[in-house]
């Protein structure tokens, strides 16, 4: 774990898997009714048989569920009102984990009309104000909508539609994000976007040069508390194991 205020780094022991098990997802996030720090790994074994792996900060403990579902989330999760929120790529579904009952569930998708060439395997999440955002891109543009009351179907507000020549990375503030766009034929240049405005600020126009790549974003909130302090007993973590999860709802 990597502190960027004090630049302090902790390790963690994270519990062995087998080889063949990748992780497929993970996320990280505070849970305020144990007052505890948690971190999530996902492992896929098999179509419909998964490992789920919590780690507990304040306990040092490793608590490990076998998990009965074909919703497997992708890659990194964002954190709002206690839930890491994963998209399930395959189909475009939103599934949130709870940091408290620590179960799964799944997200309400807005009511929208698909386009004709959208991909479910291209929609993303992040946060914005506090509020859940899912990224929906198509072949011609890039649709941001904004859940504001979370697990609230009827609180999804579409926000924005941009050009799909250019590619969401993450939100700066509330009227900025973080893109990229293509500049002749061989580079790729960042910029600060504002949607209402469509002002692009560059931040680095010779990023990439004739390479295809992948950007990975993190968004962190700043705080003071050394993560030491918030570890409980010191020492190998204990590892037990969890009760079973059944299909997602």
């Amino acid at each position: 774990m990597f502190q960027p205020e004090n630049m302090s780094c902790y390790h963690l022991h994270i519990m062995r898997m087998p080889d063949h098990c990748p992780i497929t997802a993970y996320g990280f996030g505070y849970d305020s009714v144990s007052d505890d720090y948690k971190l999530i790994l996902v492992d896929e074994i098999s179509k419909f048989h998964n490992v789920v792996c919590v780690y507990s900060m304040k306990r040092n403990e490793w608590v490990r569920s076998w998990m009965f579902s074909n919703l497997i989330p992708n890659l990194s999760g964002v954190v709002v009102k206690g839930f890491v929120n994963w998209v399930y790529r395959k189909e475009g579904k939103i599934v949130a984990f709870d940091l408290d009952t620590e179960e799964f569930r799944l997200v309400p998708l807005p009511n929208r009309r698909r386009h004709e060439y959208e991909s479910a395997s291209d929609v993303t999440v992040d946060v914005l104000r506090g509020c859940l955002l899912m990224i929906i891109p198509s072949e011609r543009e890039i649709e941001m909508w904004v859940m504001k009351d979370y697990m609230v179907k009827e609180s999804w507000t579409k926000l924005y539609t941009i050009s799909r020549r250019r590619s969401f990375i993450c939100p700066i503030n509330s009227n900025e994000f973080l893109i990229r766009s293509p500049i002749g034929y061989d580079y790729i240049g960042l910029y600060r976007y504002n949607p209402v405005t469509r002002e692009e600020i560059d931040v680095h126009s010779n990023a990439v040069n004739g390479q295809t790549y992948d950007t990975l974003t993190v968004v962190f909130v700043e705080s003071l508390v050394q993560i030491r302090k918030l570890m409980g007993a010191g020492g190998r973590p204990r590892v037990r194991q969890g009760k079973p999860i059944g299909y997602i709802k």
